[in-house]
């Protein structure tokens, strides 16, 4: 069985190196597209209202996206992790988001 070794020099194995050593073919969930709008300040909450959804609305359907979920955020932290959605994009690859 493969291992990954941390900085430390500690080896540890993931949930998927040990269902691949058992043979263990676990289903995926479906793929899901969620739509983050944000704006910095409360003055732009008219903004996160009614522009950036009908903006991201036309993109969406441009692109051929159906959204399955809409978060909005006032304020924040732009280079940091975002606070709305963290517990949704855990597991998630960051080639899946946009």
């Amino acid at each position: 069985m493969s291992s990954s070794v941390l900085s430390a020099g500690h080896r540890y194995h993931t949930d998927e190196d040990v269902d691949r050593f058992f043979g263990v073919e676990r289903p995926q969930p479906p793929p899901r597209t969620v739509v983050h709008c944000r704006v910095s300040r409360r003055a732009q909450q008219d903004d996160l209202r009614l522009l950036q959804p009908a903006i991201m609305e036309r993109f969406c359907l441009g692109a051929g996206f159906a959204a399955d979920e809409w978060l909005t955020q006032v304020g924040g932290r732009l280079a940091g992790p975002l606070s709305v959605g963290v517990g949704r994009m855990s597991g998630t690859d960051r080639q899946e988001l946009l």
